[in-house]
């Protein structure tokens, strides 16, 4: 049996993340509820998303986490 769309190239977005079918896949899969990405800029689940996202740092700034960094970078 082949593997859900959401796995497979037929359900991934050329730009990344999936596309409908795969979006539809994953929810019946999973019992998700995966939404499209929002277009519009007044989109409430947009600014809610800005609203959580707005206190993270942008760059990796911790110890711990240039430690992991480093690691990974290590082993390409």
């Amino acid at each position: 049996m082949a593997s859900a769309a959401w796995q497979r190239k037929a359900g991934k977005s050329k730009s990344g993340g999936l596309n409908a079918k795969g979006r539809r896949s994953y929810n019946r899969a999973t019992g998700g509820n995966l939404k499209a990405p929002t277009k519009s800029k007044t989109s409430k689940r947009r600014k809610s998303f800005c609203s959580r996202m707005k206190g993270m740092k942008k760059k990796l700034t911790s110890k711990k986490q240039l430690m992991i960094l480093t690691a990974e970078l290590t082993k390409l």
